[in-house]
């Protein structure tokens, strides 16, 4: 088995879907990414954000979705936080509800 830090990052490997070629595709559309504040889930929002979408990040803690939210505001686009775990139905609800509020403007929530 090979070390993991001899692997390459495949930036490039996916032309078509290079956050910089679709920017203002998502623009007026809402993005709900759970686990944004770290990982892949944080590069998701990011590239959601990119391409022109408003982004709620979410996190287990204020400060980590918060620090997500700040990266992610700076493609000028309106983001964020939202304190939440989403295995709890509870927080599902939250979230549904905290969504829609800050982004009323006729954004279809599918």
């Amino acid at each position: 088995m090979q070390n993991p830090s001899s692997f390459t990052q495949r930036t490039g490997l996916y032309d078509s879907i290079e956050p910089s070629k679709l920017k203002g595709s998502l623009h007026g559309k809402v993005a709900l990414v759970t686990g944004s504040n770290r990982g892949i889930g944080r590069h998701i929002a990011n590239a959601l954000a990119q391409a022109g979408a408003l982004v709620a990040v979410t996190g287990r803690t204020e400060k980590t979705a918060e620090s997500a939210c700040e990266e992610i505001s700076a493609h000028s686009t309106k983001c964020i936080p939202i304190t939440a775990d989403v295995l709890n139905q509870n927080d599902l609800e939250m979230l549904a509800r905290e969504v829609r509020i800050p982004f009323p403007f006729n954004c279809p929530m599918h």
